[in-house]
């Protein structure tokens, strides 16, 4: 009996030597990259303390799934990992990947396709709001534009998506919605600017439902773009938090959202990003190696009061994912009432990017 118990005594030692062996690196690399993320709190304290803004920054490793959060306002900084996922943060025209992604939901069921062509009208081309396409449709027809429009063109929703993600195009970015709240595209439907903005508001609602389904429970979508230049609060009507935002693109990116051929076309789009090259884009090294695929956001600013260099300015926002040849991880960054100039704002970002480039790579 007394060689039995010396036996299992060896057999449990061998196994725990064995566990150890197996498992104790894993564990160990885990501690160092906790360390390292960690490490990051005093380079991002030293870079935006005493800047008059509310920022909130979040990153997630694809790799190992571990993330990383901190919010800075009124001198006060938090992490968001410890509280119900941190401050929350106007959209702006980051929200225009989330419309994608719905848009692109409705492409996998078959309710729509890519090469479906939407009869577009001036109704659809507002003038006062940022939109490449109304500008193209501009420089092609010249002086027959307004008859051209008038009469209606059609346009592909491949197109239209490009136009919204990669151009961040507002009148595109509210067609989408109202081809999802109902309004029959196929056909030249005239129709008032009440009955509009009901397709518009019908298409968000739908939007925001689906990135509920997804999870994001401190996301909302409430508002179109022509909802939001309506008044300069309206702005602060679509919100997410930065967690949120990583979490998106991390499921995105891992196919688990849209099938891969509408994932593999929304991530090109992504990448074809021509906004905000002097955001995160800005804070990565210019070259092959590195990949970025991102959407940024900007709004406009009130005037400035007494005192004040800089009127108050709703969002400067940017969240992407950026894959090195060592690493694959998503950031999201976004700023609110700043009253820093835009040079500030943008500046900041992208030496957030940096810094966080340097950690992750």
């Amino acid at each position: 009996m007394k060689n039995y118990f010396r036996l299992l005594f060896c057999v449990c030692f061998i196994c725990l030597l064995s566990f150890e062996s197996c498992f104790g690196q894993h564990i160990y690399e885990n501690s160092i990259k906790r360390f390292k993320y960690s490490s990051l709190d005093s380079i991002f304290t030293a870079l935006v303390k005493n800047k008059k803004i509310t920022i909130g920054v979040a990153i997630i490793d694809f790799e190992d799934n571990q993330r990383w959060s901190k919010n800075y306002s009124n001198d006060k900084f938090t992490d968001s990992l410890g509280t119900k996922n941190g401050i929350k943060f106007p959209t702006l025209s980051v929200y225009k990947f989330h419309l994608a992604l719905t848009i692109l939901k409705e492409v996998d069921k078959g309710k729509f396709d890519l090469n479906d062509e939407l009869f577009i009208t001036k109704e659809d081309l507002l003038e006062e709001t940022y939109s490449p396409l109304r500008n193209d449709l501009k420089k092609e027809y010249k002086e027959n534009y307004e008859e051209k429009v008038k009469n209606g063109v059609f346009i592909k929703l491949s197109k239209l998506l490009s136009y919204s993600v990669s151009k961040s195009d507002n009148n595109a970015c509210d067609i989408l919605f109202r081809l999802l709240g109902g309004k029959n595209y196929k056909i030249n439907e005239d129709i008032s600017i009440e009955i509009r903005k009901k397709h518009n508001q019908k298409g968000v609602e739908k939007t925001n439902k689906f990135i509920k389904k997804l999870g994001l429970k401190h996301t909302i979508i409430a508002a179109s773009e022509e909802k939001m230049h309506e008044s300069f609060d309206n702005q602060y009507l679509n919100t997410t938090t930065p967690l949120d935002a990583v979490s998106l693109l991390k499921h995105f990116y891992q196919g688990k959202i849209l099938k891969k051929e509408t994932q593999d076309f929304l991530w090109k789009l992504l990448v074809e990003t021509r906004t905000g090259s002097n955001k995160i884009k800005a804070g990565l090294p210019q070259n092959d190696k590195i990949i970025l695929g991102h959407k940024t956001g900007s709004s406009f600013r009130k005037e400035a009061e007494k005192g004040q260099e800089f009127g108050l300015k709703a969002a400067e926002n940017d969240i992407g994912i950026v894959i090195t040849e060592k690493n694959t991880y998503a950031v999201a960054i976004f700023i609110k009432n700043s009253t820093e100039s835009n040079e500030v704002n943008n500046t900041l970002i992208a030496e957030l990017s940096k810094m966080i480039f340097e950690y992750l790579d």
